[in-house]
């Protein structure tokens, strides 16, 4: 447990104080491993590449359960919202800075169905990359 605590704080890029503080907030994240976390940490960041990284770490203090989620379930979630509410992945992020329930509370969409809406359309689904996340994430099986 301890070697997880010290190993935190790198993998989120944050202070080890202020990432005692996520902790606290959130021990289900000592469940995962060290780079699990950051795996996780890079997709957010990926996702919230339009905005400096003090918004992200704000962000991680304000509602560390997102990085309780899957890699996949970050990236869905994020193009679920893109698709509801614009194609402007810096309006879909402003959004979930706001309230980051918004994030946590997003519907999912089944990679399938992302993968088969993408062919339809022909362009990808909601923020630009989202698809190749699903996919480095392990959850994209279905070819575009």
């Amino acid at each position: 447990l301890r070697i997880k605590m010290d190993a935190i704080p790198a993998a989120l890029d944050l202070p080890p104080r202020r990432a005692r503080d996520v902790m606290a907030r959130c021990p289900q994240l000592l469940r995962r491993s060290p780079a699990t976390v950051h795996a996780r940490f890079r997709v957010l960041q990926s996702l919230f590449d339009s905005v400096p990284r003090n918004f992200l770490s704000e962000l991680l203090q304000q509602e560390p359960r997102v990085l309780c989620l899957s890699a996949a379930t970050l990236a869905a979630k994020f193009a679920s919202l893109t698709r509801k509410y614009g194609s402007f992945q810096d309006d879909v992020v402003d959004m979930i800075l706001v309230d980051p329930n918004v994030f946590l509370n997003a519907p999912i969409d089944a990679p399938a169905a992302l993968a088969r809406s993408a062919a339809q359309s022909g362009e990808p689904v909601g923020a630009s990359g989202v698809l190749q996340l699903l996919r480095v994430a392990g959850e994209l099986r279905v070819p575009l």
